[in-house]
């Protein structure tokens, strides 16, 4: 039993120094910093290499979604002005335009002529 009591106080003194370091600043030591700055370095530049490249993936993957946005409505603008254009062709369209410009033109009634000329 009392070897357990002095285990138990061992424990109770190691906790106590842990937290005793923790609050005065000892727990890590300038040693530890004089022996690991390269990798303390290190690792502080990939961290921010690493920011660095996810704020640029999120900055073009954005930009990306904008122009695929506006793509889109560049498409539907075409289909839109595109179907327009066919309307507008279309001979009953044309002769109502012709009609209301009142130029005169009119459809004929007659197909036109094929003339087949012969070099004899």
């Amino acid at each position: 039993m009392i070897m357990a009591e002095k285990n138990r106080t061992k424990e109770q003194s190691k906790v106590g120094r842990w937290s005793s370091r923790l609050l005065l600043g000892d727990l890590v030591s300038s040693s530890f910093f004089n022996r690991n700055k390269f990798t303390i370095l290190i690792t502080l530049a990939l961290i921010m290499f690493y920011i660095a490249i996810k704020y640029e993936c999120q900055t073009r993957m954005e930009t990306i979604k904008q122009l695929e946005t506006q793509l889109d409505i560049v498409k539907s603008e075409s289909i839109r002005e595109q179907s327009e254009y066919m309307s507008r062709t279309r001979e009953s369209m044309m002769q109502a335009l012709v009609d209301t410009m009142h130029l005169g033109l009119r459809v004929p009634d007659q197909p036109p002529y094929r003339l087949n000329y012969n070099e004899k």
